[in-house]
C-alpha cells in the first residue's frame, strides 16, 4: 500500500516538474535520469562524502535542474510523499546541500505530497524548505 500511495504523489511531481521549479521563481530546464544523478555522485568532488549519503542521494526521487534569472544553473532536489514526515525533509536538504557541494551550483530542497503529517507541519513553515502540496484531484492520471 506504502508503495502505491508514494507512486501516486511521484507521477504528479514529475509531470508538475516545471510547476514546482517556476514556484521557486526558476526557469525549468529538465530532470535529471538516474544516470545523470550517478554520474553527479561520482564527481570528484564528491570523493569526501560519506558512501551512504551518495547511495542516498543516487536514490533521489527527483532531482530538476533550472536556472536563476541571471542564467546561473541551479538545481532543485524533491523528495516525494504521500504524506510528508520528517524524514523527507531531511532527504530533500542533505541532497540540495549535496549538490550545492558537488557542482558548486545553488540547489533548492523541496518536498511534495498531499498531506504532511502533524509533527512534520512546523518545520514545513519554519524551515528554509519549500513544500508542494498536491490535491487529491492530481493525483488521477487522466
Amino acid at each position: 500500500m506504502t508503495w502505491l500511495r508514494w507512486l501516486s504523489a511521484f507521477a504528479p511531481t514529475e509531470r508538475r516538474y516545471g510547476l514546482i521549479a517556476l514556484e521557486l521563481g526558476l526557469e525549468p530546464e529538465d530532470v535529471l535520469s538516474p544516470v545523470e544523478i550517478a554520474r553527479l555522485s561520482m564527481d570528484g568532488a564528491a570523493r569526501d562524502i560519506d558512501q551512504s549519503a551518495l547511495q542516498s542521494f543516487r536514490d533521489s526521487d527527483l532531482i530538476i535542474s533550472a536556472r536563476e534569472s541571471s542564467g546561473q544553473l541551479c538545481y532543485v532536489a524533491v523528495e516525494v510523499s504521500y504524506t510528508v514526515g520528517h524524514s523527507d525533509i531531511d532527504r530533500a536538504i542533505a541532497h540540495a546541500e549535496l549538490i550545492t557541494h558537488i557542482t558548486g551550483s545553488p540547489a533548492f530542497p523541496v518536498v511534495s505530497g498531499v498531506h504532511a503529517a502533524a509533527v512534520a507541519e512546523a518545520r514545513l513553515n519554519s524551515e528554509a524548505i519549500h513544500w508542494h502540496q498536491l490535491l487529491r484531484k492530481t493525483l488521477d492520471p487522466r
